[in-house]
């Protein structure tokens, strides 16, 4: 099983640093040897890797960046001076597959994903450094020369440029249709989930409705040990129910932060008004229950909300711990886990509230907002209906 990413972890820039070796210092002699076996780019804190895996292992890289200089730019001096209409460009270096993987497949999932990322984005052009050795390769993906050669003996480059017109008209765009997302969702419906969709709509007030309505929620509970309530809506709609049921609490509370959906909750819990404070750990870094036990030691915080999978970082964060420690200190647990509930298998029952919507690692289509308790929840009339 071959899948596209874009490299976020330690240990896939150390693999990404390891062929980056095996193929421009022992391969192609672009650089001196040395005895680590890793090569780490100059611009590797500017670069964008978009990266191949089999499986868990890196089978294939390439890498981009819009900063300037461009690499290029230093080799031939300013791109601009030989295009007159770059529009917003970027530069694509490190092509990089491994030897027993280079049969095509791999170069043109990169060559698709990499297409897809840079429409994301909103390129209008790439420049390249392009080997001699691979000139037809390029040519594939619309790449053309626009000046002469550079460097010599066997690393002997030419500038080529592709634009978003010439690229949609090569033969990489041609063969490949399936586009590659960056983005958690919307997910892509295997035929089997997007049938319903296609049938007459029931009405929710017929038995027909109910029929399915219960069978979802039986189904719900089966995957986490807790009792799921339904709303029409998005996770941010799941997070402000939740963070709704935490206002009537009326204590102090705690919010934990090491990625973007942390920080996310935060701007929610203030926007409820609600007292707590928060702790946070540089992005990507795991909760320390040490720490953690040191915060709350003093029996201060009756609440805490914490993102089980934090996607902006491309980590779960442990929950078993802490949800022991919150029953320690008679604390409730709230959990995010709208990137990964479906992705991983999850039990709720120790858990206050937790938040999962349909659209992300459920894989269908979006639209189901789910609200999980350990607990019955009625009706309050000083929340929002």
């Amino acid at each position: 099983m071959y899948w596209c990413k874009i490299a976020r972890t330690e240990a896939e820039f150390d693999a990404i640093a390891k062929l980056n070796y095996e193929t421009f210092v022992e391969e192609i002699p672009q650089h001196e040897k040395t005895t680590t076996g890793r090569r780490v780019d100059p611009f590797h804190n500017e670069n964008t890797y978009v990266i191949v895996l089999k499986e868990s292992t890196i089978v294939g890289m390439i890498a981009l960046r819009e900063q300037r200089p461009f690499s290029l730019d230093i080799k031939i001096g300013k791109v601009e001076e030989f295009i007159s209409d770059l529009g917003k460009a970027c530069e694509i270096r490190l092509l990089a597959v491994k030897k027993e993987y280079r049969n095509g497949r791999v170069f043109f999932l990169l060559a698709r994903a990499l297409a897809d990322l840079c429409h994301e984005i909103g390129y209008d052009s790439a420049v390249i450094s392009g080997t001699t050795r691979e000139l037809k390769l390029y040519g594939q993906l619309g790449f053309q020369a626009f000046a002469k050669p550079v460097g010599a003996g066997d690393a002997v480059f030419i500038p080529m440029v592709t634009t978003r017109r010439t690229y949609e008209q090569s033969v990489a765009a041609r063969l490949q249709t399936k586009k590659a997302l960056f983005h958690p969702g919307p997910v892509q419906l295997t035929k089997e989930l997007a049938a319903p969709f296609g049938e007459l709509p029931l009405s929710h007030r017929s038995a027909a409705f109910q029929s399915v309505y219960k069978e979802v929620k039986e189904q719900l509970v089966q995957l986490t040990d807790a009792q799921p309530y339904m709303l029409n809506g998005s996770g941010t709609l799941a997070n402000e129910a939740m963070l709704g049921q935490v206002k009537r609490l009326q204590g102090k509370g705690i919010v934990l932060v090491n990625g973007e959906f942390g920080r996310r909750m935060v701007r929610q819990a203030k926007r409820w008004q609600l007292d707590f404070e928060v702790m946070e750990k540089p992005w990507g870094d795991p909760f320390s229950c040490e720490e953690i036990k040191q915060k709350v030691a003093d029996g201060s915080f009756c609440w805490m909300i914490m993102i089980h999978g934090e996607t902006s970082m491309g980590m779960i964060n442990e929950v078993d711990k802490i949800s022991s420690l919150c029953c320690q200190y008679n604390i409730k647990l709230c959990l995010d886990c709208i990137s990964s509930f479906g992705a991983v298998p999850l039990s709720l029952k120790d858990i206050w509230l937790a938040t999962a919507v349909s659209g992300k690692a459920v894989g269908t289509m979006s639209g189901l907002a789910f609200v999980f308790a350990n607990h019955p929840i009625g009706p309050d009339s000083l929340l929002p209906a």
